[in-house]
């Protein structure tokens, strides 16, 4: 926050009063202010340019108006917006940058995958495969959440160069790094050391792929397919899923395969995706999601989630957010620029309610 400075000046004779003197820094922080406050303006008219009416007053502040504003748009594209997948958009001006971020909340919920994908594989093979492909594309473009992958993520510098995704494997890696045996050693570990190693270890991956009901694609690429406990289906083309949807128009499983097409199509545009998140000049790193998704049992997830937080906030700079993105402002901003993040910020919004109106459809932790 920018302040002035107000200190005393030296008398320059004993009979008179001593004068406040203005720092030097005021006019310099008042124009950066004055800056900060056109920005925001300039970016009200580019909403509205684009459809967004310009909320009733009287407001103190320009940035109440950009507030009201948006929050004017997320209600009329859903008054529920934001309450099963949680997330708080923010729109931020600093002296260096203009930023866009879906703030991460806490106490988010969980879901579960297996009741839907296996109703609808029994409906028509890769029908479910399709929705789950949708909800691993929802991640990738902005739209974070908790799975599975996230145990990939945190044991990848371990599983990436397994032979086989099998405990015996992983107990002979981590008995290589502890210096127990040479690199290169093929023989099958003890009893004694696979106990004393189940001990000391989490996630294994006889516990991982069972977590993901045996389904590897789950994992996001750490398990080759020859180590999966279930045949890999192919999911579905949209094309093929718009055809089930015109010849199934009475299926009690017709929402959800028409939530997740629709969403898959908001998806395929480019502004759409415009929000994955933006580390920045900083190299700030992103913690939080939307949700946890589980196939069956949450346990891991939470506690895989929890690990990465936590190796996160070690690391370095870190930003609560699942979405993120900065315009640095050490050029001049143009209209087109602010038009252009207008239009994928309500892009973003939108595909928001997409993915909320598919996870609906999910079995929810109570």
């Amino acid at each position: 926050m920018e302040t002035a400075e107000i200190r005393p000046a030296r008398s320059q004779a004993r009979s008179l009063p001593s004068l406040p003197e203005i720092s030097s820094e005021v006019p310099a922080s008042l124009q950066r202010a004055n800056t900060r406050s056109q920005i925001l303006a300039r970016l009200v008219l580019a909403a509205e340019a684009h459809g967004l009416k310009l909320p009733g007053g009287p407001f103190a502040q320009v940035n109440d108006v950009l507030t009201q504003q948006w929050a004017q748009y997320c209600d009329a594209v859903s008054p529920e917006l934001g309450r099963l997948l949680l997330g708080e958009p923010e729109i931020l001006v600093s002296d260096d940058l203009l930023d866009v971020v879906i703030n991460a909340r806490p106490d988010i919920n969980t879901f579960f995958m297996k009741a839907v994908v296996e109703t609808l594989e029994k409906v028509a093979a890769g029908l479910g495969w399709f929705v789950v492909s949708v909800l691993q594309s929802a991640r990738g473009s902005g739209f974070a959440f908790y799975d599975l992958t996230v145990v990939s993520y945190h044991l990848e510098s371990r599983f990436w160069d397994l032979d086989e995704f099998t405990d015996e494997c992983y107990a002979s890696h981590l008995l290589m790094e502890e210096g127990d045996r040479e690199y290169g050693d093929d023989s099958k570990p003890t009893e004694d050391d696979m106990a004393r190693l189940r001990e000391q270890y989490q996630f294994w991956p006889s516990q991982i792929l069972e977590a993901a009901g045996g389904h590897d694609v789950l994992l996001g690429g750490v398990v080759a397919a020859k180590d999966s406990k279930k045949p890999r289906v192919a999911p579905m083309k949209p094309s093929a899923v718009h055809k089930w949807i015109k010849a199934n128009s009475d299926h009690a499983q017709l929402e959800c395969v028409k939530a997740a097409l629709a969403l898959q199509k908001h998806l395929s545009k480019k502004e759409a995706t415009a929000l994955i998140f933006d580390s920045g000049p900083d190299d700030t790193q992103a913690v939080g999601g939307m949700c946890f998704l589980a196939w069956e049992d949450p346990q891991m997830v939470w506690e895989s989630a929890n690990h990465a937080e936590e190796y996160a906030y070690n690391g370095g700079d870190v930003m609560e957010a699942v979405a993120r993105k900065t315009l640095q402002l050490d050029k001049e901003l143009t209209d087109g620029d602010l038009s252009q993040l207008v239009v994928e910020l309500k892009a973003y919004i939108n595909g928001w309610h997409l993915f909320e109106r598919l996870m609906s459809h999910f079995p929810q932790q109570e």
